[in-house]
């Protein structure tokens, strides 16, 4: 295997890389409300994330992680909205400054493993990156308790020493081939040429392949991006007052969309969405990976596209931009946007407890039978089994769901979890979520129940300009 750099020496790289002067205390003290509220909004995300995540190693379940940005204070998000721009096939960008791009894809080979650099966007506000691992093969379940993973940090040089390395990032499936995108800081305008430096495959054993990758790349000047207009906001369309309790148009009262910004592409439009909740029930949703429903006047389903989260954060911390492509132009207004369903984190998690005993056992059960109501929907755990995989210990729960309710995630507190992650859904209303564990259980466990994807029907109406 090839690894001429040490462990400690690229540690000392990164650390240097991400060197950064101090900001002046006058911009600190405007940030900090704003970022304590973006920062409890980022860190229910990552909870999600690392559940996903520790699910992507056990049975190669796509892993989608969200890349979030630090949001200013309000009036460098009024900035921020002015110049946002969006170019088809590269997705949004600053359009306050040129956008490079890659020249063309750039693919390196080694022992039987291929990567593939296919996408790099540089503009003054950050740069993405997105490469595709070839020829791994695929796991047959979790790493082994104890096994390093690579964490999938990458970095960029330029010519003269210049050097930063990632601020996140993720990708999936694992195992077999797999697209890995990160974010970096924004590389100077005026270089055009650079290397991306992996030092071990993402989510990979550590020692497992080839390590200490290089892959120059040049960039190029793109088109300039499309610009967003700010729309009025539209209202909510509430459900008839005859609508029942059990109506899936009020399934989950506190959740509405609109539609807050357009941006007129040569063969449609972009629309930019805003989600909120009531921040007594929930401390997070999001609809960046739902579906999406668009008819016009006439009840014609147009073809739309979720683009999926925007780079940038509401004003309101009880709330989150959504986007949609939209295809063909002199539309029969007024078009009305429907939302099926969305992800959802509860401001209060279920919680419950079992005593496993000792010495547990693989295989061993113990039912549970307890019973929660989310907006009057009921919800029962029923058991819990204890499993083992590659070593890992773990709790595979089984939860009767009603219909309003489509997926769950299970969490541990007592032991601490590990991840968690694949879920099932069975015809019967059971689902099953396995939690993988720190450590053995031993006594009593303390599990939660704070994430789901919940059913509904949430609609807005857009007007598109007419010619």
């Amino acid at each position: 295997m090839e690894n001429n750099t040490t462990s400690s020496e690229w540690d000392q790289l990164m650390r240097a890389s991400v060197a950064a002067p101090e900001p002046p205390e006058s911009f600190l003290a405007d940030l900090d409300g704003r970022l304590r509220a973006q920062q409890r909004k980022r860190a229910l995300r990552a909870g999600f994330q690392r559940r996903v995540f520790a699910a992507a190693l056990g049975s190669t379940l796509t892993l989608a992680l969200l890349l979030v940005a630090v949001a200013g204070p309000e009036r460098v998000i009024a900035a921020v909205r002015n110049a946002l721009g969006f170019i088809p096939g590269i997705g949004f960008v600053s359009a306050d400054a040129p956008v490079r791009v890659l020249a063309e894809p750039v693919r390196v080979e080694r022992e039987g493993i291929a990567i593939t650099l296919t996408r790099v966007t540089a503009e003054s506000t950050g740069t993405n990156v997105s490469f595709t691992v070839e020829g791994l093969p695929v796991p047959d379940g979790a790493p082994s308790a104890g096994e390093g993973i690579c964490p999938g940090v990458s970095a960029i040089a330029w010519p003269g020493g210049g050097l930063f390395s990632s601020t996140g990032g993720g990708g999936g499936p694992l195992g077999g081939s797999f697209t890995w995108n990160e974010s970096f800081p924004s590389i100077p305008p005026t270089e055009m040429e650079a290397t991306l430096i992996i030092p071990c495959i993402p989510m990979t054993v550590a020692g497992d392949y080839p390590a200490n990758w290089e892959i120059p790349f040049r960039l190029v000047p793109t088109d300039a991006p499309a610009l967003f207009a700010t729309v009025e906001p539209t209202a909510t369309v509430s459900p008839p007052p005859s609508a029942t309790a059990t109506d899936t148009k009020e399934a989950f009262p506190g959740i509405s969309i609109g539609v807050e910004r357009i941006s007129e592409l040569e063969d449609g439009y972009l629309l930019i969405g805003i989600l909120e909740w009531d921040e007594k029930q929930y401390a997070m949703a999001d609809a960046s990976g739902s579906e999406f429903t668009l008819t016009d006047r006439d009840g014609r389903i147009l073809p739309v596209e979720n683009i999926g989260s925007v780079p940038e954060e509401p004003a309101a911390p009880n709330s989150a931009f959504w986007s949609l492509r939209v295809s063909g132009k002199n539309l029969r207004g007024p078009v009305t946007i429907r939302l099926d369903s969305l992800f959802v984190f509860l401001r209060d998690p279920l919680t419950f407890s079992f005593d496993t005993g000792e010495n547990p056992r693989a295989g061993q059960e113990w039912e549970i039978g307890k019973s929660f109501s989310v907006s009057g929907h009921p919800l029962t755990v029923l058991r819990a089994e204890y499993i083992l995989e590659n070593s890992m210990p773990g709790l595979s729960v089984s939860v009767q769901t009603p219909p309003e309710i489509l997926h769950v995630v299970v969490g541990s507190n007592n032991p601490p979890e590990a991840g968690g992650g694949p879920g099932e859904s069975f015809e019967s209303g059971i689902y099953r979520w396995r939690v993988f564990l720190q450590s053995p259980p031993s006594g009593r466990v303390e599990l939660f129940i704070q994430q789901m994807t919940i059913q509904g029907e949430w609609t807005t109406t857009w007007d598109p300009p007419q010619d």
